[in-house]
């Protein structure tokens, strides 16, 4: 996961893979804007000191209200009327969905999590993406709403989304090169399943990325969740 330089600001994802974007701004305490946009698809990450404080999108499988009803945190009835008061007011559909008791607030700040959430982890699969970061020192005051993610656990979420095997494979090293754990990755806070650490067990600064591959188990190559 280690860059043995720091990526460019600007960039194609292809050529630095959005883990590696994630898990760099968090190092390097970052404070701005990460965009990346993907045919018509606009995602915007702010950063806050190295955390991630918030993210937009204008995808429209990342609306709140359609989370909200896809999550099962509303009813189909609720949705139409959250959107036809939005439509009426071109109010927050959070605030809409609160004021007509449809969530409570500690419900919504839980949802705006899964939002985020779900809109980082969709990002594990894009591949011709652009992506530019913008340094600020302050963040607007509407995303800091107390959401504070650390990069590196989205990195471990978003591994268990990658199913697409060809594309994996691609974004690894030469498999006859030799991995090396990176302290400032692996000396962290981050709790690991058995199978996850039977991977990082696995490095030993001797054996090749191909080697690890035909020692590990099934079960930790296909990252499924405990």
């Amino acid at each position: 996961m280690g860059l043995s330089s720091p990526p460019p600001l600007t960039g194609q994802v292809k050529d630095v893979p959005f883990p590696n974007l994630l898990h760099f701004l968090k190092t390097a305490h970052k404070t701005g804007l990460l965009t990346l946009r993907d045919s018509h698809v606009e995602k915007t990450i702010f950063f806050k000191e190295g955390t991630i404080a918030f993210a937009s999108s204008n995808d429209p499988n990342d609306r709140l209200a359609e989370l909200a009803l896809r999550t099962g945190r509303i009813n189909f009835k609720q949705y139409e009327i959250a959107e036809s008061a939005f439509k009426e007011t071109r109010r927050k559909k959070g605030a809409i969905l609160v004021e007509h008791g449809m969530l409570k607030p500690r419900e919504l700040f839980d949802l705006l999590v899964t939002q985020v959430w779900e809109m980082l982890l969709g990002l594990f699969s894009v591949v011709d993406a652009r992506y530019a970061f913008r340094e600020t020192t302050t963040l607007p005051s509407h995303v800091l709403i107390g959401i504070a993610l650390d990069p590196d656990e989205i990195i471990k979420a978003g591994f268990y989304r990658v199913s697409n095997w060809p594309q994996l494979i691609e974004r690894l090293s030469p498999l006859d090169n030799i991995l090396k754990q990176n302290p400032d990755f692996v000396e962290t806070d981050l709790v690991y399943a058995p199978h996850e650490q039977e991977i990082l067990n696995l490095i030993d600064q001797v054996r090749s990325i191909r080697d690890i591959l035909a020692l590990a188990s099934t079960r930790a190559l296909l990252w499924h969740k405990p």
